[in-house]
């Protein structure tokens, strides 16, 4: 991996605990000879939608894949409305 002068790079770090509480992890990023430590904190509450992590891996080129999607409205009198629903071809954001 080579960056030229004055180009950068975007590292996506996805989070999806299976535990509550406090975790703490370091994630290290190699570059040629240079290695970056970043160390992060989250606290993990729970999911008043009940989404679940998915995982994925082992895909081939060109390969599709399907799950399904389904959210829980925890609210017993208001409407859940989703504004927008957001995809790329590395996630999904609501």
């Amino acid at each position: 991996m080579r960056l030229r002068p004055g180009e950068s790079l975007e590292v996506k770090v996805g989070f999806a605990s299976e535990t509550l509480g406090l975790f703490e992890a370091v994630v290290y990023i190699v570059i040629d000879e240079w290695v970056y430590m970043v160390s992060f904190n989250a606290y993990v509450v729970p999911n008043p939608y009940d989404i679940t992590p998915f995982y994925v891996t082992d895909l081939v080129v060109n390969q599709t894949m399907e799950i399904p999607l389904f959210i829980k409205n925890p609210s017993p009198t208001d409407t859940l409305i989703i504004e927008e629903l957001y995809s790329t071809e590395e996630d999904v954001k609501l």
